[in-house]
This record gives structure tokens, sequence and C-alpha cells, in this order.
């Protein structure tokens, strides 16, 4: 009799103790923080720059600088008075010269050739301001930026006269993306309570090959046989100058 009457007081305890429990168990809530859109500055910049390409390759060779231009949409979140996180969305033209064995041996055209790129460029940095005096500042700036290339293209030169030879698009050679990093300085002016205007210097270096290397060894379209026998690497660098304004 007795093993039917323990486990029924057993039940019968455990039936009161459940019935006085009306709920399931609370957690701590966890908030996350929040963003003050007050701290969100935008504006618009024009970039011209002085754009070159470095090769690692056992047959081209880097060989000048090109001047290009470039511009955007800025957006600025302040943390504090002296640091920022700096982004924005912003399309740019690069590239440079080079040379190699097939261009220089090519008795129609010119020894060098010119490599254009267009890309729309995200950057994510930081942003370290002097305080505020005479309603201007001066800033040191820095971080990392990502790279979609839209287009790409080879632009030799005719070596006869009043001959014009049209660029070759040699977007099947190129990546689709690259990263890179930028640093710079500027320096703002404000003119209203929400408008500033502002100008910087920015070196601007990709890390990553904005050529797809393999593809210029085993081209699968005669106008791409550069007769390399091994894959090319390009990396984009500028110094851009910017102007714009901020509101």
């Amino acid at each position: 009799m007795r093993k039917f009457i323990i486990p029924a007081i057993i039940l019968l305890f455990s039936t009161q103790l459940f019935s006085q429990y009306s709920g399931y168990p609370t957690y701590p809530q966890t908030t996350l923080p929040k963003i003050n859109m007050e701290q969100f500055t935008f504006g618009l910049k024009l970039s011209p720059n002085i754009s070159w390409v470095g090769v690692q390759h056992n047959d081209a060779i880097a060989d000048g600088a090109t001047l290009k231009i470039g511009g955007g949409i800025v957006a600025n979140y302040e943390i504090n008075t002296l640091l920022s996180v700096v982004t924005g969305v912003n399309y740019n033209l690069t590239g440079g010269y080079l040379y190699d064995s097939l261009s220089l041996n090519n008795a129609l055209t010119k020894d060098n050739y010119r490599v254009n790129y267009s890309a729309v460029e995200v950057p994510l940095g930081l942003r370290l301001s002097t305080p505020t005096v005479d309603k201007t500042s001066y800033y040191l700036q820095g971080g990392v930026n990502t790279s979609f290339i839209l287009t790409a293209s080879e632009k030799h030169k005719s070596s006869l006269p009043n001959t014009k030879l049209p660029a070759l698009d040699i977007i099947p050679l190129t990546s689709t993306s690259a990263v890179g990093f930028f640093a710079g300085v500027g320096i703002e002016r404000q003119i209203l309570r929400k408008f500033s205007i502002f100008a910087e210097m920015n070196y601007k270096q990709s890390l990553s090959s904005f050529s797809n290397g393999i593809e210029y060894v085993n081209p699968t379209n005669p106008l791409y046989d550069h007769g390399y026998n091994q894959p090319i690497s390009i990396f984009p660098a500028a110094m851009e100058f910017s102007v714009g304004v901020m509101f």
C-alpha cells in the first residue's frame, strides 16, 4: 500500500506547486544602443585625383600617373566633439599607365598604354578632429574602402599621325570588387549652424587586385591575349583632393 501512497503524495505536491506558478521565467531585457539621427551630418563632394597603378608581374611594368575625377555622398556620425565615423557612397575613376613586351614590340602603337577603371566605392573610417576655433576645425581620418568595379578598359595610342584607336573593354579580365584603405587630412569651415564647407586630401591604395589575373594567361578572346605566362595583379592608387559641403 505504501508504494502507492508515496507517489500520490509527490504528485499532489507537484500539482499544488505548479498551480501556484503563473508564468514563464522572465529574463533581463537587453537594449541595443540607439542611433541618434541628430548626430548625423550629410554632404556632397567633388574629388579630382592623381591616379596610378602598382603592378606585380614578370613582364608588365607600371609606367606613370593620370588625372581622374570622382564624387559622392558623404555621411558623418559624431560620436563626440572630437571623434566621428565617416562613410558614404562614391563614384570614382582610377587607372594608370603600364607597358609590357607586347606593347613595346607593336610598331602601330606607342610603348605604353593606360588602364582605366570606374567603381562605386563605400568607405568606412574614423575621423579625429581638433576643437573648433573661429568656426574652423582640422582633422585626420583613415579607414577601409570597398570598391565595386563597373567598367574597365585599355587605351592604346596610335603611333600613326591623326589616328585614334578605340578603347578595349577588359571587364572580362577584371575582378568584380576590391578592398583597400585610405588616410588623409582635412579642414572644415562652418558657415551656418547646419552648413559647412570642407577640403581634404586623401591617399588611397587598393589592397586587392583589380585584375582577374588568371584570365590574362588563358583568355577566351584573342583580343585579350597579352602573351603572359603568369597572372598579373594590378593595384590602383591615388592622391585625391576633395572639396564639398556638409549640411
